[in-house]
């Protein structure tokens, strides 16, 4: 006898006419925990880090494309809205169409700088816009340059124009589900223990980059990213977070010898 499929976990969500969709903040987050307890029932037992690629075909059934999207190197990743063709650069750098199918998530690479944790943030950025703006209009979406790698706390403004908007809960997603807020809080724990317990304050902003450096590359996110989530997440404070992305290291200079 056949196994009847488990239902996938599903997201309540209000959407205009024009595609877009609205739901709560908090709702994308338990909609992305659920996710994960969908893909392993015991996801959240110890703290580990999402490998983007494999959920996107274990739990979309998409592989992810890699090619190079723009000369400028100002588009990261794009999803395919309506079949056809999406242009892309070839080895030699001339453009050339390639045939794209609806759904498909392609990312640049050049434009992530060949850093994985660029890459891994987009590719959970696309996978929010394979899910939940498939009716936008357009050919295809793109992302940019995300608000939580650009060091801009992620605020609900509702003025953002609908592109925005999609933008934001792509960008919201993105951080929920690669930094699960239990993971973060035990992590977070872990590493200051190794430093004695000590506190990250508004005078410590060289440690507090060695704390988030480690989770950041724990969790396989940018620093500015993870420096976000932890202020999201109350576990420093707003002043803490301004002095730490106002921080600027000291340049080592040698010390002139005396002839």
């Amino acid at each position: 006898m056949r196994k009847k499929a488990r239902a996938k976990p599903v997201l309540t969500f209000h959407q205009r006419s024009d595609g877009t969709v609205y739901c709560k903040d908090e709702e994308i987050e338990h909609f992305a925990y659920a996710q994960l307890r969908w893909l392993n029932k015991d996801y959240f037992e110890t703290p580990k880090p999402l490998d983007p690629e494999r959920f996107v075909q274990d739990y979309l059934g998409v592989t992810v494309q890699f090619q190079r999207l723009s000369s400028l190197g100002d588009v990261l990743g794009t999803t395919i809205l309506e079949p056809g063709s999406i242009e892309i650069l070839n080895e030699e750098g001339q453009k050339e169409l390639r045939p794209a199918a609806r759904g498909e998530i392609y990312i640049d690479t050049k434009a992530c700088y060949d850093n994985d944790c660029v890459v891994n943030y987009t590719i959970m950025h696309e996978a929010w816009h394979r899910q939940f703006d498939m009716d936008s209009s357009g050919a295809c979406l793109c992302r940019g340059f995300c608000l939580a790698d650009t060091m801009k706390e992620i605020v609900q403004d509702h003025s953002k124009p609908v592109k925005e908007w999609r933008e934001y809960r792509a960008d919201k997603y993105s951080s929920y589900i690669l930094m699960p807020k239990k993971f973060i809080r035990i992590k977070y724990k872990e590493i200051r223990a190794e430093y004695s317990g000590s506190r990250i304050t508004g005078g410590k902003a060289k440690f507090g980059w060695k704390v988030i450096a480690e989770l950041a590359g724990f969790f396989g996110v940018s620093k500015a990213a993870m420096l976000n989530r932890v202020r999201e997440l109350g576990l420093i404070s707003g002043n803490v977070y301004e002095s730490m992305k106002n921080y600027r290291p000291q340049k080592k200079t040698a010390m002139n010898e005396s002839p």
